[in-house]
């Protein structure tokens, strides 16, 4: 079970694979009292099965607002299952949700990119979105833009991280 007042866990560039990201997901899922705010993965060799695990997560209510997954390899399919999760979650318990979100570096591609958008064309609670080291070329940022312009009354945004892309 979770450990009821740790607000923040940083297990950081510790390789912890897609086994390690499930089992954690499934410890956070068990747990009657997730109060976790901040979830520091990046750099752990997980891929889309910890991306989905992660997605079930912040399916089942787990009040984390700052995710952190760069330097991973969810690919396209990992990144469109977490931020499907996160609009589901949403639409389901509107006063909780992701506030900053940290996909650098992910392989997400167009499709992923795709997803993101369409995230952000829904959300109410992103505030900071990092998506640099994405391999985004000028089609995918139009559809990025295209969503932000589309929800800008909504959308709280204040921090768009798109370095490092072509």
């Amino acid at each position: 079970t979770a450990h009821k007042s740790l607000k923040s866990l940083d297990l950081g560039f510790n390789q912890i694979g897609d086994d390690g990201c499930q089992a954690l997901a499934s410890a956070l899922v068990g747990s009657k009292s997730c109060s976790l705010k901040t979830l520091y993965l990046a750099g752990n060799l997980f891929g889309q099965d910890g991306a989905m695990a992660l997605g079930d997560v912040i399916r089942h209510g787990c009040s984390v607002q700052n995710l952190h997954l760069t330097g991973n390899r969810l690919g396209p399919d990992g990144v469109k299952g977490l931020v499907d999760a996160i609009v589901e979650s949403e639409q389901t318990s509107p006063q909780t949700g992701i506030t900053d979100l940290f996909l650098g570096g992910t392989g997400m591609r167009a499709m992923g990119c795709h997803a993101v958008a369409h995230m952000l064309q829904q959300t109410t609670s992103i505030r900071v979105i990092s998506l640099a080291n994405c391999d985004l070329g000028d089609d995918e940022l139009a559809v990025l833009a295209t969503a932000i312009k589309e929800n800008r009354q909504n959308l709280p945004l204040e921090a768009l991280q798109l370095s490092f892309n072509n």
